[in-house]
């Protein structure tokens, strides 16, 4: 998973990643939810499953939540997104996963390939560029 902050203004957020089927349980007495920070500019790899990204303000604000399903053997990016402009539109910060494979796929035998490398290192080269 490559990680990239695109947002333009003075707001900082942490991203963090979730294993969602640990937020999906419903006793009180199971372990408490692994979460992880993810740092920008960075690649982290992940075991296939279904995750939660979120996006914490400096406050702990939770400002952005964006699912991630982690297929075997593909690359993924998570994009923190936005502008904070003194003129003109604003944009608030939030994250983009590419691409969101139906979780499905997971568990079926069959399950093609939804990314190729070529189409992350296109979004990460686009990304860039915005900078």
């Amino acid at each position: 998973v490559a990680v990239i902050d695109t947002y333009r203004g003075k707001d900082r957020a942490v991203a963090k990643i979730m294993d969602k089927s640990a937020l999906a349980r419903k006793d009180q007495k199971a372990a408490p939810v692994r979460s992880e920070q993810l740092r920008y500019d960075s690649v982290v790899a992940v075991n296939p499953g279904e995750y939660e990204v979120q996006l914490d303000a400096a406050d702990g604000k939770q400002e952005s939540r964006a699912s991630l399903v982690a297929l075997k053997h593909e690359s993924y990016v998570v994009l923190r997104v936005g502008v904070e402009g003194e003129h003109g539109e604003q944009f608030p910060s939030e994250l983009v996963v590419y691409p969101n494979p139906d979780p499905v796929a997971l568990h079926s035998a069959a399950a093609q390939p939804f990314a190729s490398l070529a189409s992350v290192s296109l979004a990460t080269f686009a990304a860039l560029w915005a900078c």
